[in-house]
């Protein structure tokens, strides 16, 4: 990996984090594949330390103080002209209070696991595999260009809205993960050909509209108790 004198961003992407008390919970980690004439980029982890890269496939690792009490906002700033093929800002085992996407327009494909809160704003993006916690809503109408989305919610979110979402084709929603969540809004002229609704509690007219959507689009269908219907 050869060391990179940073000058400007394109894309930067923010990590809110908190060190947790036990063994490995100061860790935090950050992956990313990139594309472009030259893949630079500069990691900032918020407190004093960071540097530049330039490396098509990037992997950061940094420990912090066992404190509880502080947080920090890790920062990825991807050099302009360079696209993110695939990021994973999650790797670590800190509290993510926030993963924020709203300035890197850029990202093609996303793995985010356990975080609270998202901010989105992401019209490449065209695969999102998202496990979120606190947060009472998800804002996807930037994600034009959505084809998979694989989520669970948490318990604070009743509805997700991907209307905007008119390329999507995969859709799998963890119901385990998401107890409260009881309406999914999609568009009616979506190319949906896969939904993996197992274990969700969505109101029968939802389960019926969404069917509806794969079985005109010849896909395959599995619903709340796992019946799988390939149409």
């Amino acid at each position: 990996m050869r060391k990179l004198v940073y000058t400007n961003s394109g894309n930067i992407v923010k990590v809110h984090v908190r060190p947790i008390d036990w063994k490995y919970g100061n860790e935090y980690g950050i992956r990313a594949r990139l594309t472009g004439e030259c893949p630079a980029m500069f990691l900032s982890f918020g407190d004093g330390h960071g540097d530049g890269f330039c490396s098509w496939d990037f992997e950061g690792r940094h420990e912090y103080p066992k404190d509880t009490s502080q947080s920090y906002i890790v920062e990825l700033s991807v050099v302009c002209n360079n696209i993110i093929d695939y990021i994973e800002p999650c790797c670590g085992d800190c509290e993510y209070e926030l993963v924020d996407f709203s300035n890197a327009p850029d990202i093609l494909s996303a793995y985010i696991k356990h975080c609270n809160d998202i901010k989105l704003n992401n019209p490449q993006l065209k695969k999102l595999e998202l496990y979120i916690l606190k947060s009472h809503e998800i804002d996807f109408s930037s994600c034009i260009s959505l084809k998979e989305l694989s989520i669970g919610c948490g318990e604070n979110i009743k509805e997700l809205d991907l209307t905007n979402c008119l390329q999507l084709e995969r859709l799998s929603v963890c119901g385990y993960s998401s107890k409260s969540l009881t309406n999914i809004k999609i568009s009616n002229d979506c190319p949906l050909q896969y939904a993996d609704l197992r274990g969700c509690k969505l109101h029968p007219g939802c389960i019926s509209a969404i069917r509806r959507i794969v079985e005109r689009n010849g896909g395959t269908f599995e619903d709340k108790e796992g019946r799988i219907y390939i149409i």
